[in-house]
């Protein structure tokens, strides 16, 4: 699920809302072809600049690092009585997106 950030709090128009893959499909690049395709569309809709939260813990903040994420924020949420930290993870040009995670050359 992508489309228009929906907060309006930071500077970002384009926002990856969900992505979940199962257990036994990653680390196999379907996130990887996934979220490139996302950033594509987004592109399509003139959109340049694209956040994407995820929570503190979650192993998923490794590959959105790895895609060229950098974190630009944290917030607080609450989630079945309890509090959690969420980071977002953004990228200020979508061209750069997945761009670390090119091998060297």
């Amino acid at each position: 699920m992508w489309g228009k950030e929906r907060e309006g709090k930071l500077a970002y128009d384009g926002e990856l809302y969900a992505i979940y893959l199962l257990k036994e499909v990653q680390q196999t690049g379907i996130g990887q072809r996934l979220s490139t395709h996302v950033v594509n569309h987004l592109r399509t809709l003139n959109m340049k600049r694209l956040i994407i939260w995820a929570l503190e813990r979650n192993s998923a903040c490794r590959f959105y690092e790895k895609m060229g994420g950098t974190p630009v924020h944290t917030q607080s949420i609450r989630i079945a009585g309890q509090d959690l930290i969420e980071v977002g993870y953004g990228w200020e040009d979508l061209n750069l997106f997945g761009e670390k995670s090119l091998p060297d050359r």
